[in-house]
């Protein structure tokens, strides 16, 4: 095995420190990358013990030893409780003492080259490994460590070696470029993961939307059209249908019987494909009771509606308020007359002058109520009268601008 092989394989074992089943893939994607960040500081720190001790400054050299052997301490007693917070806060303690420190034996800000610049690395790891609250602790206590260490260097410094020229400005370069490094490996494993996250994303995002779409061509091939209802009844009509997610919980059904008509506008509990299911379901039992069984009687088909969905969904172990908000109407056009049945849905009238609102019933369908009564209420009509049936659909929706529903 070479030695590229051997320090990569060792890289790995560091990144995968603490992780364990059963964590999430962005905690262990967090983990991994702090843990890649510490390697890359225990690298730097090997380093820059021996560039102090070559060019002179031993005193300072014997202090990034102390983040050699302390930042390894604090990951196997991580690897040990698997508490996160012990190697961040390790590490962001380690970065506001030792760079000071450094700093402070190797004759301040211009001899050292600005060593200071690596407590920077606790800003960077605080909003990236810390919750807010501790990350803006984190920055307060960035400034005030820069601000001591000034004092301390105005009061007077240890005894120290005086670099030339050359040796401060190659420090200085050393120093910025090895904090800008250092970040830069944690940094682009999260732009990795993300660039990984986003394209499977962009993946999902496509399946789902193919899926709504074929829902919505299946919702659309059950549910009959504008135009198909204007042939059907030979009514000028209109239908606005603009679920949000192209298939949704509301629905309308029509059939014909001699000279009644029958529409039933309904909301079925839930949106999008939850909601369209529930619709299919709803049409499954309308189609079995008036067009298999021809119950023409409103009341009926309600009532046994009701009882079909509750025989459908008893079956199901998890229990959710599953419920229909529905109209029913038949149109007799040799009598002139509307009879409906409606459980909180809007039915109105306008009939020339007003528009009125019809009252309904409030229980709802197929809810755990047994022995429900369904009234059904009659609307004589002429020509030009206009019946409205309606669910909450538009009404629920917020208005931008005030951020309140249109309501009726």
């Amino acid at each position: 095995m070479g030695v590229a092989t051997k320090f990569h394989s060792f890289k790995k074992s560091i990144e995968n420190i603490g992780l364990e089943e059963g964590k999430s893939k962005d905690k262990a994607l967090e983990i991994k990358n702090f843990n890649l960040l510490l390697f890359w500081i225990i690298i730097a720190s090997i380093i820059w013990s021996a560039l102090y001790f070559a060019i002179g400054q031993p005193n300072a050299g014997l202090i990034p030893l102390i983040a050699t052997v302390a930042i390894p301490i604090s990951l196997l007693y991580f690897n040990k409780t698997k508490n996160f917070n012990i190697p961040v806060n390790s590490f962001i303690g380690i970065m506001l003492i030792l760079p000071p420190l450094t700093q402070i034996f190797n004759g301040g800000f211009i001899n050292s080259g600005a060593v200071i610049a690596w407590s920077a690395m606790v800003a960077i790891v605080s909003l990236a490994f810390k919750p807010k609250a501790s990350a803006k602790f984190s920055f307060f206590l960035f400034p005030l460590v820069v601000f001591l260490t000034l004092i301390i260097e105005l009061i007077g410094l240890p005894d120290y070696n005086q670099l030339n020229a050359h040796l401060i400005e190659g420090q200085f370069a050393v120093n910025i470029v090895g904090v800008v490094a250092t970040a830069f490996f944690p940094l682009l494993g999260f732009s990795k993961e993300l660039e990984s996250t986003r394209k499977n994303l962009k993946i999902r995002n496509q399946t789902i939307d193919n899926s709504y779409e074929y829902a919505k061509y299946i919702q659309d091939s059950i549910i009959p059209s504008e135009s198909q209802l204007k042939s059907i009844f030979d009514l000028n009509l209109f239908v606005i249908s603009m679920p949000k997610h192209g298939v949704g919980g509301d629905f309308y059904w029509s059939h014909t019987i001699d000279h009644k008509s029958f529409i039933i506008c309904a909301d079925c509990t839930g949106h999008g494909v939850p909601g369209a299911f529930m619709t299919l379901t709803a049409i499954n039992h309308l189609n079995s009771t008036v067009r298999e069984n021809n119950i023409e009687d409103l009341s009926l088909i309600l009532e046994s509606l009701h009882k079909k969905l509750q025989v459908s969904f008893a079956k199901s172990a998890t229990k959710y308020n599953d419920s229909i908000n529905m109209t029913v109407c038949v149109i007799d056009r040799d009598r002139s007359i509307i009879d409906y049945a409606s459980t909180k849905s809007q039915v109105y009238f306008f009939d020339g002058i007003y528009v009125v609102k019809y009252r309904t019933d409030k229980h709802k369908i197929g809810t755990t109520y047994s022995n429900v009564q369904f009234n059904i209420r009659t609307i004589k009509f002429k020509k030009g009268n206009i019946l409205y049936l309606t669910t909450d659909g538009i009404t629920n929706q917020f208005v931008q601008e005030t951020d309140k529903k249109l309501k009726t």
